[in-house]
């Protein structure tokens, strides 16, 4: 028998509920300072990294020093700036603004008052992808190794080598997290480095950004994967007019998929060189 409307609306609505997430961050300001940081920038970019965003509120706050019209001048030229930079990447999500030149609890310190929080609004995916386990590479010993802060130079004229004699290249150890967009035990690849270091030094370069996976086809993780190492090169001050990014799923293997090692050569980022 068939269900009347109303009792099949609620069963939809009431028994299968979207899964709704919302995460916050804030981002905090020296007294008088509205500009964003090139590492602000970066932990911005990679906050907004979550799947299916619905809205994204910004909200605004001074400190308790100050007239109210001062601060809440402030307040809107912080928001403002965080809005400019999210609308670089998301022209496509509501923005919710709000800049408050009312004065705070005076319990809470000033440093902390001096502030834009963000909060997004996103869908959790139905399903999770099962990826197969990605192998770790040789030199990554457990998961708890830190993040590269000063990248090993050592390979640095190999890498600009094989730039000059060829317009594409592999970035062997760019690997991830399974099913997301991190980056293996948090190791950003020296490689990258490089790669902002030598188009710092080529302003003329520009270069497309593919991403790949392995085993199965999935052209959204690899897009996203390719977007990561676009972020990454934004963050540390390349232009996005010398850049652009896609993702290929498994359409273009580096190998044919007969062992684990084999799938984890296809899990790869390529870097080409449209302009010199």
């Amino acid at each position: 028998m068939r269900l009347p409307f109303f009792i099949s609306l609620f069963f939809t609505l009431f028994l299968f509920p979207a899964q709704q997430k919302k995460v916050e961050m804030s981002v905090f300001y020296e007294s008088n300072e509205y500009e964003l940081t090139k590492e602000q920038k970066a932990e911005i970019i990679n906050f907004l990294d979550k799947p299916n965003l619905e809205n994204i509120e910004l909200y605004g706050f001074a400190d308790t020093l100050g007239n109210i019209q001062a601060n809440q001048r402030i307040s809107e030229l912080r928001v403002a700036g965080v809005k400019e930079l999210i609308l670089e990447w998301y022209q496509n999500v509501l923005i919710i603004t709000k800049a408050s030149g009312e004065k705070q609890h005076q319990g809470v310190q000033f440093d902390n008052q001096r502030r834009v929080d963000i909060v997004l609004t996103y869908q959790l995916e139905k399903h999770e992808k099962k990826i197969k386990k990605i192998e770790p590479i040789e030199d990554v010993k457990d998961s708890t190794t830190k993040k590269v802060q000063v990248p090993d130079l050592s390979q640095r004229d190999v890498f600009y080598e094989t730039f000059g004699s060829s317009d594409r290249i592999v970035i062997e150890n760019l690997l991830f997290e399974p099913g997301t967009t991190d980056f293996l035990h948090g190791n950003t690849p020296n490689e990258l480095y490089y790669l902002v270091d030598l188009m710092d030094s080529i302003q003329t370069m520009k270069i497309h950004i593919e991403g790949h996976v392995c085993c199965i086809d999935d052209k959204k993780l690899s897009k996203e994967r390719a977007k990561t190492v676009y972020f990454f090169l934004r963050a540390n001050g390349i232009d996005k007019s010398r850049m652009t990014f896609k993702g290929y799923s498994n359409s273009s293997p580096r190998v044919k998929e007969l062992t684990k090692e084999d799938e984890k050569l296809n899990r790869r980022v390529e870097i080409v060189i449209t302009e010199r």
